[in-house]
């Protein structure tokens, strides 16, 4: 990313985010994940989702960032951020995409790690003590969330499995699970990805970024709930022909950084915060 788009992301978030800008301060020592939730017309499981992440104990923060809701999303996330301090509101005036959503959150987190969970329902808060599990022990830097797709569509099952095999093939990887929802690493490492992309395309630069940058990306198994179009679901075939230019232009445009070289250090605290976390599901 150039400096003067950089510089205008910078402002752009410091101005949607601004107004709920507040120091966190977890309820518990417990809270070492920020869970960055983009939402977009989302009123039919919003409460519910956040509802869900807030009851695990290993969540300090929430990062909802409206993507120009036009359904009554945008007033029920303020009136929870109102009753629940661990709510950050980041709100776009217009809708612009996932991946411009995800953008607008990295900047706020403020816990020692992220992860990004849709407000679809279709995955469980109860799988993140498995999750942060790995970088907690410092078995790895970044962890996947890996689905049981047997309740996709065909089509569905059918895109992600090209998309997974042209990610490995490009970059030698062995993953299983290439445009899953929920991907964990530290605030350092969400930041020093430095994305670009402004829809759902910024799931493959993601792993493209991670990869190149030489970070091994590590699956674990997790529940999954797919939705229905009817039901709300967004992401279409032209999503997965944007995947594939990324992957590309990601793997041509070669390493910016080498992103294992990061110093990232878990309190040994956490450890215990992990096993009680587990003992609470």
């Amino acid at each position: 990313m150039g400096a003067d788009a950089a510089a205008g992301d910078a402002a752009r978030t410091a101005r949607i985010g601004s107004h709920n800008r507040r120091t966190l301060e977890p309820a518990n020592g417990m809270a070492i994940l920020t869970v960055i939730m983009p939402v977009y017309n989302e009123i039919t499981t919003i409460t519910e989702a956040i509802r869900r992440v807030l009851a695990s104990p290993l969540v300090g923060q929430v990062i909802v960032a409206d993507d120009g809701s036009t359904d009554g999303s945008s007033k029920a996330i303020a009136v929870l951020a109102a009753e629940d301090p661990r709510i950050m509101a980041v709100a776009h005036t217009t809708n612009e995409g996932k991946g411009r959503a995800l953008r607008s959150a990295f900047p706020l987190v403020a816990c020692e790690l992220a992860v990004v969970q849709d407000a679809d329902l279709e995955y469980d808060p109860n799988d993140y003590p498995g999750l942060v599990a790995p970088i907690v022990e410092r078995r790895a830097r970044v962890v996947y969330g890996r689905r049981d797709l047997m309740r996709s569509t065909f089509l569905s099952r059918l895109a992600n499995r090209a998309l997974t095999g042209l990610t490995n093939l490009l970059y030698g990887s062995r993953l299983s699970d290439m445009e899953t929802g929920l991907k964990v690493m530290s605030a350092q490492l969400w930041r020093a990805l430095d994305l670009e992309c402004d829809s759902f395309d910024i799931e493959p630069e993601i792993t493209g970024r991670c990869l190149i940058g030489g970070l091994a990306i590590l699956e674990v198994d997790v529940s999954y709930r797919p939705r229905s179009v009817a039901e709300g679901k967004k992401i279409s075939w032209i999503d997965a022909i944007a995947a594939v230019r990324v992957l590309i232009a990601v793997r041509v445009s070669g390493q910016r950084r080498r992103l294992d070289s990061i110093d990232v250090r878990p309190m040994t605290s956490d450890l215990d915060v992990l096993d009680d976390a587990r003992a609470q599901r």
